[in-house]
């Protein structure tokens, strides 16, 4: 009986463990989003950051950027966009990840445009908007 008490209580303490193990990473300090997200509203905590990952292929010299400027402050780019590619063959595209930080509470609506920096009238090729509220 004792046997099958302490094997009960350690079963117990493993899903305990497990359980929070599985949610440490919960409370992760960067929301990432993607082109499925595009027109969302999302939330954030003053402090988190913003990684938007989506589709662009620089070999064809469009890239993405933040439409607003000057930004306002309550998302701030952070560093450089980072562009990974897809394949090893050359114009194949990939992906550009850019990331924000919530600097301070409020609501924006963050729009980036996919164009060619030096076709300044041009249309974008396309667009990403997200109304962020930060708190």
């Amino acid at each position: 009986m004792k046997r099958l008490r302490w094997m009960a209580t350690g079963g117990i303490l493993v899903l305990v463990l497990s359980a929070l193990t599985l949610t440490a990473g919960c409370g992760s300090r960067e929301v990432q989003l993607d082109d499925g997200d595009n027109g969302k509203q999302i939330e954030l905590e003053e402090g988190q950051t913003l990684a938007i990952t989506v589709e662009s292929n620089p070999s064809t010299g469009y890239s993405w950027a933040r439409q607003d400027d000057p930004p306002d402050d309550v998302l701030v780019l952070v560093g450089e966009p980072e562009y990974r590619a897809k394949s090893t063959l050359p114009g194949g595209g990939g992906t550009e990840t850019l990331r924000f930080r919530a600097e301070r509470p409020g609501t924006t609506t963050l729009e980036l445009i996919y164009r060619r920096p030096w076709e300044e009238d041009a249309d974008p090729a396309a667009t990403y908007t997200l109304t962020v509220s930060v708190r």
